[in-house]
């Protein structure tokens, strides 16, 4: 999600979605560009970071709601805003008192370019720049008859991957 701006788009295939950054914004109350900030502090199961005890999507839109705003905000911003809220509600003071966490899965859920070796680089260089295009007729069918689509006709589609081929 954090990738998302005007020229990329999230497909959820399993929940049959398209999301923007508008989309994203109105059903987390987050917007892309503050979406690492906000997991840091909810958490993430998948990668097995654990979050603010409180934290979810609704309670971070709804404490932190300038995060959904475009501008991109820091863990020190979202601190003292915790800090200086006259609230009495727990959730602000877990958010400080769990700031090493938050800095810890914030560290975690950024999408930096890998630290590679001046070796690795160069062989995974050449990989994509001398990369074959090739078209597997017969793994393209196997995977059609997985995903269910095993009933098209494959002479049009066919053609089609092979001209991409030849073209790339």
């Amino acid at each position: 999600m954090q990738l998302c701006d005007e020229e990329t788009v999230l497909m959820r295939p399993v929940k049959k979605e398209l999301l923007n950054k508008s989309r994203i914004t109105e059903q987390t109350g987050v917007h892309p560009t503050n979406m690492a900030l906000a997991r840091a502090i909810i958490g993430d199961a998948s990668d097995n970071l654990p979050g603010i005890k409180g934290a979810g999507f609704a309670t971070v839109a709804k404490r932190l709601d300038f995060l959904s705003e475009e501008k991109t905000y820091t863990i020190d911003e979202v601190i003292e805003h915790c800090e200086n809220s006259n609230s009495t509600l727990k959730f602000f003071s877990n958010v400080i008192e769990g700031r090493e966490l938050v800095e810890h899965n914030y560290k975690m859920m950024q999408l930096y370019s890998p630290q590679m070796s001046i070796q690795a680089k160069t062989i995974t260089k050449e990989a994509i720049e001398n990369f074959e295009f090739t078209f597997n007729k017969t793994e393209l069918i196997k995977m059609m008859n997985i995903d269910g689509f095993s009933d098209l006709n494959l002479s049009d589609l066919t053609a089609h991957m092979n001209r991409i081929a030849r073209e790339n």
